[in-house]
């Protein structure tokens, strides 16, 4: 009967229209086969397929996750074999089993760990712990049995579990000793950046709540206690986080590609951030021509999309250096000046761009990010801006890079 219950809730149920109100943060994040996933941006398609693969990948992997591994799963048989005659009990535990091995294949997220990121490598099949209870109460069952035929032999197979289970740790904790260290590396950087009474804003800990390079880096739930607030990096709303702590410094940590960095290890660094406020705001830059194009461009871009750009040389050559200034105001101006920009009410981000444009038409694209807030009473400027530059390969992307040597601020 236990079987049968749980069955009935784990496969009819799960495969049923009413599967929709089991949701937990959003419409894809359901059991069942469909668009599947935390957040609709990281969704993709759950097929039965995908069931399958999970459940016989899930299932090979918790041996090498208990105390004996494989060995466990065999004295867990003789145990079974052993307690038959428990009826009830028997299959209230094999119900538990079954319900939940065959539930889970019904399930996105086993599947996502398995298959889209190292999750069972590195941290175990988690989503079938619910079968460690009849594994683990069989197995001791079969052992128990060894013992009462043997107490030599019991012993054996007790010391040769540990055995195993030893070996088979060397191998999981090696696994996770980059995460570790990771961890410490980003802990040491914090340290090591003495930031006093501060608000430290994250680049990846991102809406979705599950990735973060530095996941120990949380605040208590009294903010105004604790020696450093963390914060999301969020553009314009990090002005109005520094303005809720204004007795507070503010800093980043994030990452950029510098030289000598592979594609897919930036550099991590704390880089302390600043407000400048006023009616106007001027931002001064020194562009460097190190593409060797002879058309040399830049160009201010706000948050509401609109812009101005200004050529600084058609004839460039490599090496060729260029100051340049851009000016926010909130204040309307007579002067025709290309690099003052009138800046609406509101908040965004103002983009400034370095543009290298050759004889062909192909434009290399260099910039710098600052979040700001427009008012009636003048504009607030997060400084430094953020350096990005626009990868342009079989598909294109914006990468966080140090620009100093193209872009530079100045002033």
């Amino acid at each position: 009967m236990p079987v049968v219950v749980l069955l009935l809730y784990n496969t009819v149920l799960m495969g049923s229209p009413l599967r929709n109100t089991f949701t937990i943060t959003g419409p894809n994040d359901a059991l069942g086969f469909g668009t599947r996933g935390v957040f609709a941006s990281s969704s993709f398609p759950f097929t039965a397929t995908d069931g399958r693969v999970s459940l016989q990948r899930n299932l090979t992997q918790l041996p090498g996750w208990t105390f004996g591994g494989l060995l466990l799963v065999v004295a867990a048989a003789y145990g079974l074999w052993r307690s038959r005659k428990h009826t009830f009990a028997v299959w209230a535990l094999v119900g538990i089993a079954v319900s939940f091995t065959v539930g889970y294949a019904f399930f996105w997220s086993p599947y996502s760990i398995v298959k889209l990121w190292p999750g069972v490598r590195t941290l175990g099949p988690f989503y079938h712990l619910a079968l460690l209870i009849p594994l683990v109460v069989f197995a001791a069952a079969g052992i128990g049995a060894l013992f009462d035929r043997s107490r030599a032999l019991g012993v054996v197979v007790v010391v040769v579990l540990a055995a195993v289970t030893a070996f088979g740790a060397i191998t999981r904790i090696d696994r996770n000793r980059n995460v570790t260290d990771a961890y410490r590396s980003v802990h040491q950087l914090v340290d090591d950046a003495h930031l006093g009474r501060a608000v430290l804003f994250l680049d990846d800990r991102g809406e979705k709540g599950f990735q973060s390079a530095a996941p120990f880096l949380e605040n208590t739930p009294t903010l105004g206690t604790q020696k450093v607030v963390y914060a999301v990096e969020n553009g314009p709303g990090d002005l109005d986080v520094l303005a809720q702590f204004p007795d507070r410094a503010g800093a980043r940590l994030r990452s950029e590609l510098r030289p000598g960095d592979q594609m897919l290890s930036p550099t991590r660094f704390v880089e302390p951030v600043h407000v400048t406020r006023g009616t106007a705001v001027t931002l001064h830059f020194r562009i460097v021509n190190t593409v060797g194009t002879p058309t040399v461009m830049t160009r201010l871009v706000l948050g509401d999309g609109s812009n101005q750009s200004m050529t600084l040389d058609t004839t460039s050559h490599k090496g060729e250096a260029y100051k340049v200034s851009w000016t926010l105001t909130t204040v309307p101006t007579k002067t025709t000046a290309p690099n003052i920009v009138i800046v609406p009410p509101g908040s965004g981000t103002a983009t400034v761009e370095a543009d290298f444009t050759a004889a062909t038409g192909k434009t290399e694209y260099y910039e710098r990010q600052y979040p700001y807030i427009a008012s009636a009473n003048g504009i607030a400027v997060l400084t430094p801006g953020i350096g990005r530059y626009y990868f342009q390969y079989t598909s294109s992307v914006w990468l966080y890079q140090d620009v100093t040597p193209t872009l530079a601020e100045t002033g």
